[in-house]
């Protein structure tokens, strides 16, 4: 399951303040399908590959995004610890690594794209 990043969402907001903060992150954008794994099971021997998604709207208080901005690739993959470890459980607080914009960054639906495989396992003919 991955965030959508749509123009003016909560997503899109959040990529752009890790940008600013990590300029020379690489994963920003996602749309939540990723042909390649694919590739990896077909690879791995299943056949009958067969793919599916839908979207989903998550809610998010202030303290989840800011936990979820601290597992993210781009931030707490990154940075020194005493970065990540600044940002503040207050969502007001503007000294942390990451500050939140309120009115962009306000607590509400969180866009998500689960994706679902279906593989069936090749069949050994030893």
């Amino acid at each position: 399951m991955d965030y959508l990043p749509l123009a003016d969402n909560v997503c899109a907001a959040t990529e752009e303040l890790i940008l600013e903060h990590n300029p020379a992150w690489t994963m920003a954008g996602g749309t939540g399908i990723h042909a390649d794994w694919t590739l990896d099971v077909a690879r791995a021997g299943f056949t009958g590959i067969e793919t599916f998604s839908f979207d989903v709207e998550v809610p998010y208080s202030h303290e989840a995004r800011r936990g979820r901005m601290r597992t993210c690739n781009g931030i707490g993959a990154t940075p020194p610890p005493t970065a990540v470890s600044d940002l503040g459980e207050d969502p007001r607080d503007n000294r942390g690594a990451l500050p939140t914009r309120p009115r962009q960054l306000a607590p509400g639906l969180a866009l998500h794209r689960v994706r679902a495989d279906r593989l069936r396992r090749r069949r050994s003919w030893r």
